[in-house]
């Protein structure tokens, strides 16, 4: 949720500002600004205990939200650990708070306590990893790799530089790298420096002025020379894998782009069409790394047992089927058709922006369910305004019932989600459902009322199926003509039109009393002068029907 993506967005943040400043304490850097947000870090790990008694966890690929089961989890896991540091944050806390304390403050001691926050890192590391799941491009993930890489080497030179300044200044050593390089006049922001910039060397071939004087310096310094070298040559393998691999998807982009301007070019397209297909062509690209990863996508679930992925389809599809009253009262009566629907009849579809869904005169053979983005809808062949097609819309069904194609044109304004419903595997279930004869008689009226509702076969659409209509098919297929009577929907229905639903003849009336108020609404004498006439006469109605009879 973006709750918990808030939260470990917060504590990396803390964790972060641990590793840059508890190295510093070789330094012996005390500013103010240190202790208000040592306060606050502690106050975050202290809430992050109770959080972890709430907050479910992973156990064998099933996701874990029973609180009592949670609770015990934690504390045979991490309690004890987190119990133990957010206590030393706090003792830490009140030690610094007591200016009499010097001793405390600027011991061995401390300094050992301080670096035992860094075992945080134990616990909440893998999160730096988890935020690049929300990376969706390719190149992308290969940038945020280069800098990572990068990050990574400066905080190990980081961590590096303040050990080599903390051995320089340890006490009863009688000559140090630091009484060499620095004076009395030095500040923390040349001492620092320096420091880094001699870590940084021992990664490459570079060299500097500093140099060991005593043997425990040589001894970390050879040390840190065979880490260097093996940490250096790890750095430099993966740096050159990530460019090349980078150079490669832009060479390939970059090559397919020349041979569109080249096959475009020798067949003399017009510079019109010529922008048209490489702003699809862009728009199609952004759209492939915004879309949401699909089944195909993943190659591990094509390794999980058939029950497993059963059970994935019927999470992923049913609630698409459910907004149709039809599929809603099968989940009910009949919960295991419903269930071989999402997981031998159902798939994923996904159109980028100017795509075509279908087109008008084709076979219709699935049934669409939009889950997200917005479409055009045209009749015919596109000579009307599109009608826009959003989320929870249904498209297509009569392709269940009839022999069906399509009356327009449907395609995507922008990205859209779709889940489709084969056609031919909805009957061919249907023909083994409990439910056969409610399915035959809402197939029956389903065809007498799209015809009727369109007035002729020749003004049917793609679109037709609106909510209301829909529910009272099902209830009249399902609990018959007497029971469909109470139902709200044919109730409301019925006051517009008798006996016989035609929604057109409510808009049209809407329509001409919208008009109507339009032109009297709108500036000119004439309508003034209506509007006038319109009172008087209202207000006139008014002083007849209140004067007593005789």
């Amino acid at each position: 949720s973006l709750k918990a993506v808030a939260w470990d967005a917060l504590t990396i943040s803390m964790i972060i500002w641990d590793m840059a400043v508890v190295p510093l304490l070789a330094f012996d850097v005390e500013l103010e600004v240190f202790t208000i947000l040592d306060l606050l870090a502690a106050v975050l790990w202290t809430l992050d205990i109770g959080l972890c008694f709430i907050k479910g966890y992973h156990d064998h690929g099933d996701i874990q939200l029973d609180p009592s089961v949670i609770a015990l989890h934690y504390v045979r896991s991490w309690f004890i650990f987190d119990v133990l540091v957010v206590s030393m944050d706090w003792v830490l806390l009140l030690l610094d708070s007591k200016q009499a304390l010097d001793l405390v403050r600027f011991s061995k001691i401390r300094r050992a306590l301080k670096l035992l926050k860094l075992a945080r890192l134990m616990k909440h590391g893998w999160r730096f990893l988890s935020f690049s799941k929300y990376v969706q491009s390719e190149s992308w993930m290969v940038v945020c790799r280069i800098l990572w890489l990068l990050m990574l080497l400066i905080v190990i030179n980081h961590f590096i530089c303040c050990a080599w300044y903390a051995i320089g200044t340890a006490d009863g050593l009688e000559d140090s790298w630091t009484s060499r390089a620095f004076g009395d006049e030095d500040d923390f922001g040349y001492r620092y420096y320096t420091s880094f910039h001699w870590s940084v060397t021992q990664f490459t071939p570079a060299s500097m002025e500093v140099t060991p004087r005593n043997m425990l310096e040589r001894i970390f310094n050879i040390g840190i020379i065979f880490f260097g070298l093996c940490m250096f040559s790890s750095f430099v393998s993966n740096m050159t894998n990530s460019m090349t691999y980078l150079q490669k998807l832009n060479r390939e982009k970059r090559q397919q782009r020349e041979n569109l301007v080249s096959y475009m070019s020798s067949h003399g397209i017009s510079s019109e069409l010529r922008s048209d297909i490489i702003t699809s062509i862009g728009l199609k690209g952004e759209d492939t790394r915004r879309r949401a990863v699909r089944e195909s996508d993943v190659v591990a679930l094509q390794t999980i047992p058939e029950v497993l992925l059963e059970r994935l389809h019927v999470e992923v599809y049913v609630p698409a089927l459910e907004v149709h009253a039809l599929f809603d009262r099968l989940h009910t009566q009949e919960p295991a058709l419903v269930y071989r629907l999402c997981h031998k009849a159902m798939s994923e579809r996904f159109l980028y922006a100017g795509e075509e869904l279908f087109r008008f005169g084709a076979r219709g053979s699935r049934m669409y369910f939009t889950m997200s983005g917005a479409g055009g809808y045209t009749v015919g062949y596109g000579a009307d305004v599109p009608t826009e097609v959003g989320p929870r819309k249904l498209v297509s069904e009569g392709c269940l019932w009839v022999h069906w194609e399509h009356r327009g044109t449907l395609s995507a304004c922008t990205a859209c989600a779709l889940a489709e419903l084969s056609a031919a595997e909805f009957q061919t279930f249907a023909t083994r459902s409990k439910c056969i004869q409610e399915l035959q008689t809402y197939a029956h009226f389903f065809a007498q009322s799209i015809v009727t509702d369109s007035h002729g076969v020749e003004f049917v659409t793609d679109l037709w199926g609106q909510r209301l209509r829909i529910m009272d098919l099902v209830s009249r297929a399902f609990d018959g003509e007497e029971h469909a009577a109470a139902n709200p929907a044919w109730k409301l229905m019925l006051l517009f039109s008798g006996n016989v639903f035609t929604q057109e003849r409510l808009f049209e009336a809407w329509r001409d009393w919208a008009e109507a108020e339009r032109q009297l609404r709108s500036p000119g004498v004439v309508n003034t002068l209506k509007r006038l006439w319109r009172r008087i006469l209202q207000h006139a109605s008014e002083i007849v029907s209140a004067r007593p009879l005789g």
